[in-house]
C-alpha cells in the first residue's frame, strides 16, 4: 500500500512544475519569459544559418572564412572542429570572450564576427564543425559543413 506513495508524490511533483506557464530567465539580452508554449515555434527559433552566417573566400593561397554572428547569438570556441581527408587539423583560433554559460558553465564564446585564415596547402575538402546558442535560452545542434576547396578556386 504504501510502495505506491513515492511515485505519487513524484507524479504530483511532475504535474505542478508542468504546469507552471512559464520559465523566468534573467541575465544580459533576456527581455521577456519563454513560455512552455512559443519557446520552440520555429517563428521563435532563428534558423542556424541566419545565426551563424558563413561566407567562404580564397584569397592569396588562403581560405577565408568570416562568420557574422547574430546580435542575440554566440558561437563556442571549443565547439569548433577542422577535418580534411579524415584528420583531425589543428587550428589556433584566436582568444575568445568569457561567460558563465547555462548550458556548458565557463567557456570562451565569439561575439558579432568571427574569421579565420588557413593555408590552402594540400587542402582538398574541408569539414567544419561548430556550435552556438541564442541568448533567449536555447543552443542549436551542433553544426557539420563540408567545402569542396577545388569548387571554390574555379570560381
Amino acid at each position: 500500500m504504501y510502495y505506491f506513495l513515492p511515485h505519487k508524490l513524484a507524479l504530483l511533483m511532475l504535474i505542478i512544475l508542468l504546469g507552471s506557464s512559464s520559465i523566468a530567465l534573467k541575465g544580459e539580452g533576456y527581455s521577456n519569459a519563454i513560455t512552455k508554449e512559443n519557446i520552440f515555434t520555429s517563428k521563435n527559433i532563428l534558423p542556424v544559418d541566419k545565426a551563424f552566417q558563413l561566407d567562404i573566400k580564397i584569397h592569396d593561397r588562403k581560405i577565408l572564412l568570416e562568420w557574422k554572428i547574430d546580435e542575440n547569438c554566440y558561437m563556442y570556441r571549443d565547439k569548433f572542429k577542422f577535418t580534411s581527408k579524415g584528420k583531425v587539423l589543428d587550428i589556433k583560433l584566436p582568444r575568445g570572450n568569457k561567460i558563465d554559460d547555462p548550458f556548458f558553465g565557463e567557456m570562451e564564446v565569439f561575439y558579432n564576427y568571427f574569421d579565420l585564415k588557413l593555408e590552402l596547402s594540400n587542402l582538398d575538402n574541408l569539414e567544419i564543425e561548430y556550435q552556438g546558442c541564442h541568448k533567449k535560452g536555447y543552443c542549436y545542434t551542433p553544426v557539420k559543413k563540408s567545402i569542396e576547396i577545388s569548387a571554390l578556386k574555379n570560381n
